[in-house]
């Protein structure tokens, strides 16, 4: 019932006016309650509102921003979930299991979301590779003619190119120029 709340949070709120956000949050809470936690509406207000955030930056980047409260807010909410008091039901050792059962999915979240934030950080800073190809070589995939398009290898990607001249593959060729998506390629020699 939990993993169905959650689940069904996220896909209502990423296309909304299906109902599943509110049908999320119930089997999200009986959930919890079968659990046997009792349910602390702040602990519960934490966790959703920590999921909305960490949603909330995935599509749309704030440079981690709501991220990293998104995951303070849910490992927070975590925490006020686990019983606080040694019931005669509750061992030491079983309030400790589940307080980490619950703040271990909240960490490789934060980890996962940390990850994401860096890569999208450093797409960001890295300069454009178009003008820099042009006059670096490459191998033809394909045969190329004056009349069709072949693929070349640069540097492990495969290109769309074109040439004035046939091509065959196997051939080193040199990038003269960059028309659209396309590669303008020269015999080597």
């Amino acid at each position: 019932l939990l993993f169905i709340g959650i689940y069904s949070l996220i896909f209502g709120l990423t296309s909304p006016g299906y109902g599943a956000e509110i049908f999320g949050v119930i089997s999200l809470s009986l959930g919890l309650i079968g659990l046997g936690f009792s349910i602390n509406v702040a602990g519960l207000f934490l966790i959703a509102f920590g999921i909305g955030l960490i949603l909330f930056e995935l599509h749309i980047s704030t440079f981690g921003i709501f991220g990293v409260a998104g995951i303070a807010c849910v490992a927070l909410g975590t925490i006020l979930l686990v019983p606080t008091g040694y019931p005669n039901m509750y061992s030491p050792e079983f309030q400790t299991n589940m307080l980490l059962s619950l703040l271990v999915p909240a960490i490789v979240l934060g980890i996962f979301l940390a990850f994401a934030i860096y890569k999208m950080m450093e797409i960001r800073v890295k300069r454009p590779v178009v003008g820099e190809i042009i006059g670096d070589t490459a191998e033809t995939i394909d045969e190329i003619t004056p009349v069709g398009k072949g693929y070349v290898r640069y540097l492990g990607e495969l290109w769309l190119a074109k040439s004035q001249e046939n091509i065959e593959p196997g051939t080193k060729v040199i990038i003269e120029g960059k028309d659209g998506a396309v590669l303008v390629v020269k015999r080597i020699g």
